[in-house]
């Protein structure tokens, strides 16, 4: 008896927790699980935007209320079985989507998602220099031929251009769509103010005004006469380098001669031939900037003198020089080629004996013929060369 009694106890004992543990399972209720995707998109200024919250799901039951959160901008706002939302929206900026879900036992869970209106930030351009890189924008300047990459950053920033936007355009010629284009400028401006533009929209639109510019080099040599070579100079000349554009008026453009290599010096915009015979190459080019190593280069020869003529001062110029039976000329020397300059060079004869001619004729002065000068030599003539000045005296005598 004493067994059996005990065996209903424990019985009892048993029902009641097995009784609790199903009361207790039966009031548990696990919450849902709100899923909204994407997490975050973009789109153009009117574009759609769209969210889907058909991931949402409630482990022990099913989800009985959908509701969507959203800005008050938002138009043509859908809510497809209510698990589904879609809207437009004009305006650029961020905006915050919400996903709130109730299940059948009134437990709740939200998730969002975030939706940029995609507008131009602003323009850059690439260049050159690596040092520089991507290089905001609003004018530019460029030698005729330059190719520009252009870059449109989208606000707000983070943002990812969506497909087909922003879309280039301009009298430049730019088109197409996306984040980049490039442009090759050859059609050059007629003035300060005819603008080349690049263009590019998407919630609104950013204008870059481009001046399109020809150089074009050009020098003065110190003695710059009539009719001389332009790639030639002489020992020791000077020659002032400069440049112009089409459309004039351009000025502080990063342009600047270099010497490259050969025989003499550049200082700024000065060259100097030296002493040395020679070849020299000069370039002229855009130094910084999109049309950075755009140029022109230049072969010139510096020469030496390679001869000499003499000429009368003027025509029947001979007369006696003492009561004795005596002549003498005034003659000019004339230095070669002719097509140089040599002003910047000295000339002096060298010393010579004198001539007997016959019998008591001797050359003035009797003796040796003294070194003269140096003295300076005039301008280049393109016909003659360059002239020795002054001129020099010869003459001779008869002593019977």
């Amino acid at each position: 008896m004493k067994m059996t009694v005990q065996s209903h106890a424990t019985a009892a004992v048993l029902l009641s927790v097995i009784a609790t543990i199903s009361v207790s399972s039966a009031c548990t209720n696990e919450p849902p699980v709100a899923c909204v995707s994407p997490g975050f998109q973009c789109v153009a200024p009117g574009g759609r935007i769209q969210f889907d919250g058909t991931s949402s799901y409630d482990p022990d039951g099913y989800i009985a209320d959908w509701m969507w959160s959203y800005p008050s901008s938002a138009y043509n706002v859908t809510r497809t079985d209510w698990s589904r939302f879609g809207c437009n929206i004009d305006t650029p900026g961020s905006y915050y989507f919400d996903l709130y879900v109730t299940d059948n036992e009134g437990s709740g869970s939200a998730d969002g998602g975030r939706a940029n209106v995609v507008s131009v930030q602003t323009i850059q351009y690439y260049d050159p220099d690596p040092n520089l890189g991507w290089s905001s924008v609003g004018a530019l300047y460029v030698a005729l031929g330059t190719t520009v990459t252009f870059r449109a950053l989208p606000w707000p920033t983070g943002s990812y251009w969506p497909s087909g936007v922003p879309v280039w355009g301009g009298t430049s010629g730019a088109s197409g769509t996306g984040g980049t284009t490039s442009v090759q400028f050859n059609t050059l401006s007629t003035s300060l103010t005819d603008y080349k533009t690049v263009t590019v929209t998407c919630g609104g639109t950013l204008v870059v005004n481009v001046v399109v510019y020809e150089l074009y080099p050009y020098w003065e040599f110190f003695d710059d006469f009539e009719g001389r070579a332009r790639n030639r100079c002489g020992l020791q000349e000077y020659a002032e380098l400069a440049y112009m554009t089409d459309p004039d008026g351009l000025s502080n453009l990063p342009i600047a001669w270099k010497k490259l290599s050969g025989v003499g010096s550049l200082n700024g915009t000065s060259y100097y031939a030296e002493h040395t015979a020679g070849s020299v190459s000069l370039r002229c080019e855009v130094t910084s900037g999109p049309s950075a190593g755009i140029g022109t280069t230049y072969n010139w020869s510096v020469v030496a003198p390679s001869g000499a003529s003499m000429t009368r001062v003027r025509p029947n110029n001979v007369w006696h020089i003492y009561s004795w039976a005596s002549a003498g000329i005034a003659l000019y020397y004339w230095l070669g080629p002719t097509d140089v300059s040599f002003s910047a060079l000295d000339f002096g004869e060298g010393s010579c004996p004198a001539t007997n001619v016959t019998g008591d004729y001797v050359t003035y002065p009797p003796g040796n013929h003294a070194q003269n000068g140096p003295v300076g030599i005039c301008g280049g003539d393109v016909v003659n060369g360059c002239r020795v000045s002054p001129e020099d005296h010869a003459w001779e005598w008869a002593q019977f």
